[in-house]
C-alpha cells in the first residue's frame, strides 16, 4: 500500500485531536506516533519534541489569523489601531474554535514556567508582525532607537493578559473577552498619547469587576 508522505499539517491535526479527545497531553512523542500509525523517528523528522510541536501549533494560529485578515481587500487600508483590534478579535475567535485543545496544553496560570516554550514561536511571530505597523499607532512618545521592537514587546504583554482573561471567560460566545480586548486597546492607545486616564481606569475597573464576579485570570 502506498502511503503519502507525513506532513506537519497531518501531525498537527492528529496531535490536537489526540489532546482534545483524551483531555490531557501525551507524555511522549511516541504516543502521537502511535496515534498516527507512524514510527517515532518519522515524527522526529518533523518535530524534535512535543514542545516544538505545540510551539508550531500556536504559531500556526497566528499565521491562519493573518491569512484570514489579508483576505479582506479593505484590510491593507486599515488604520494601525484597527489592525491591532482585527488581529486580536480574529486570533481569539480562532482560539475559541480550538478551546478544548488550548485548555489542555496551557496551564490556567500563564505565569507558570512550563508554558513559555509552547508560546516561543508565537511570541517571535507576533512581535515581528507588530513591528510592521506599531509605529503607525498614534503616539506622543519621544522617538527612541529600536522603538518598534520595544513597543511590540509591550503589546505582547497585552496579548498575554488577554489570553489569561480568555482562559477563564465563561460568557456566551466569549463576549466578555471582546469587551476586554476593546478596553485594553483603548487604554494602551491612551497611554501612547501620554494621557493615561479615563480609558485606563475603565479597563482596570472592568478587569476588577470581572475578578470579583468570579472570572479570575
Amino acid at each position: 500500500m502506498h502511503h503519502l508522505p507525513l506532513t506537519e499539517t497531518h501531525v498537527i491535526d492528529a496531535y490536537m485531536d489526540l489532546c482534545s479527545s483524551e483531555g490531557r497531553r501525551p507524555q511522549h512523542l511516541a504516543a502521537v506516533a502511535h496515534h498516527l500509525g507512524q514510527s517515532e523517528a518519522t515524527l522526529r523528522g518533523l518535530f524534535a519534541s512535543l514542545t516544538a510541536l505545540e510551539s508550531q501549533i500556536f504559531a500556526s494560529f497566528l499565521a491562519h489569523t493573518l491569512t484570514l485578515l489579508n483576505k479582506s481587500p479593505e484590510y491593507p487600508g486599515y488604520a494601525a489601531s484597527e489592525k491591532l483590534l482585527g488581529l486580536y478579535y480574529t486570533f481569539f475567535e480562532l482560539l475559541s474554535a480550538n478551546r478544548t485543545y488550548v485548555q489542555v496544553v496551557l496551564p490556567p496560570d500563564l505565569r507558570a514556567v512550563p508554558q513559555l516554550p509552547r508560546l516561543e514561536k508565537l511570541h517571535r511571530a507576533f512581535v515581528a508582525h507588530l513591528k510592521t505597523f506599531v509605529l503607525d499607532l498614534p503616539s506622543r512618545l519621544p522617538p527612541l532607537p529600536g522603538q518598534a521592537p520595544i513597543l511590540a514587546e509591550g503589546f505582547w504583554l497585552q496579548f498575554l493578559s488577554i489570553l489569561a482573561f480568555w482562559q477563564h471567560d465563561t460568557s456566551p460566545a466569549f463576549e466578555q473577552t471582546d469587551v476586554f480586548i476593546e478596553k485594553s486597546v483603548a487604554a494602551s492607545l491612551e497611554s501612547l498619547q501620554l494621557q493615561p486616564g479615563t480609558q485606563l481606569l475603565d479597563w482596570g475597573k472592568f478587569w476588577g469587576q470581572s475578578i470579583l464576579g468570579g472570572l479570575k485570570p
